[in-house]
């Protein structure tokens, strides 16, 4: 069940974006980044009563405090960037994802990926800088280069 799982959870996802860009014609980016969580909140609560809830404590709140105007900040400019960019060549940098929790997960849980791990996270990574490898002819870190010269990808 889970692949299939993941599969409906890829294509509701980049519904989602196909969809968010469609209504970036009309409407502005924080409507849009509101739209794309207050209406999942129907379906979510439906889980409520699935759901065994954990003992609440101050860390659990001082994090959230800290990272929900993050989390706001980070919502609004994959908007932005989803409004001003091709989705084909947006989104795949979100393939970066991965590198930035290898790094994060160890220094704050110290944890890090078997081999198999590490080398799945490279290959995902590695869609990302083929998406522009036509630039290599310039140096072999111009793909990277790349994306700040569009302002969607770099967002």
């Amino acid at each position: 069940m889970w692949f299939i799982y993941s599969l409906l959870s890829a294509f509701f996802l980049a519904l989602t974006d196909a969809v968010s860009k469609k209504a970036l014609i009309t409407e502005n980016t924080p409507f849009i980044a509101w739209a794309r969580y207050t209406y999942a909140v129907p379906f979510l609560l439906l889980t409520v009563p699935f759901i065994e809830f954990p003992k609440i404590d101050f860390t659990f709140i001082l994090t959230c405090i800290l990272l929900i105007p993050l989390e706001i900040t980070a919502i609004l400019l994959y908007v932005e960037a989803i409004k001003i960019s091709s989705l084909s060549m947006t989104l795949p940098f979100l393939s970066f994802t991965p590198l930035f929790l290898i790094m994060t997960s160890y220094l704050i849980l110290g944890e890090l990926p078997d081999k198999s791990g590490f080398v799945g996270i490279l290959l995902v990574a590695s869609g990302a800088y083929l998406l522009n490898i036509h630039t290599i002819r310039y140096g072999i870190l111009e793909p990277l280069r790349a994306i700040r010269r569009e302002r969607g990808r770099f967002l």
